[in-house]
């Protein structure tokens, strides 16, 4: 049994104890799934849900094809259903294929490391999300437009970064003109400012972890 029949006959996957926060959501094909996050992913969720303009709610109402869905006449999806549909794959491959590698630990850094690949990939399916504009990609495209071709534009949101490597980042995306990349210096630039307003001073690991991953 493969592909979409493989998931359909998945239906809900057992639900571990250890899990710290569940999300539930229904597919018209899938039917109704259940995606247990544990540990780093747990954390990186609620971490993004309390900022302003992010969480599932934002998600929601961000369009996933943006203004292609008008050429393309196609149906309304939403960034959230996009990003559940990832987890669940995530999920769903960590239950069924143990070979996949899914469980074991994850060493980012010498220092710094991740549960299990399953949990990596849960939060970066989250991070993915978190830098995206309303319009998502056409409307990135027309700010990133806007930043090579205005370079007192350009120099200011470089230089609203405080770490080296983040204006560097920043520049290469602009320099290439690299579309798909924008909304990732957006979140690395949102969890900066984040970090440093006193409100958010609790959540200082959180969003170093954030910025590292």
């Amino acid at each position: 049994m493969t592909g979409l029949n493989a998931l359909q006959a998945g239906g809900v996957i057992a639900e571990p104890a250890s899990a710290r926060t569940v999300l539930e959501h229904s597919f018209p094909v899938i039917g109704r799934v259940k995606i247990p996050l544990h540990a780093e992913s747990a954390e990186i969720f609620k971490l993004l849900s309390w900022f302003p303009m992010s969480g599932p709610e934002h998600w929601q109402r961000l369009d996933h094809l943006g203004e292609l869905r008008r050429v393309l006449r196609c149906g309304q999806h939403s960034r959230y259903e996009y990003l559940i549909l990832q987890l669940y794959l995530v999920h769903f491959f960590k239950d069924r294929a143990k070979g996949f590698g899914l469980s074991s630990k994850i060493w980012l850094t010498p220092t710094l490391s991740v549960s299990s690949g399953e949990e990596l990939l849960k939060c970066w399916a989250f991070l993915e999300e978190f830098g995206h504009l309303k319009g998502t990609y056409e409307a990135e495209r027309f700010l990133l437009e806007a930043l090579v071709s205005r370079p007192p534009l350009r120099q200011l949101f470089i230089d609203s970064f405080s770490e080296q490597r983040a204006k560097e980042f920043a520049e290469t995306v602009i320099r290439d003109e690299n579309v798909p990349s924008l909304h990732r210096a957006i979140s690395w630039l949102s969890l900066d400012l984040y970090g440093s307003l006193s409100k958010y001073q609790r959540e200082t690991k959180n969003i170093g972890f954030a910025v590292e991953l």
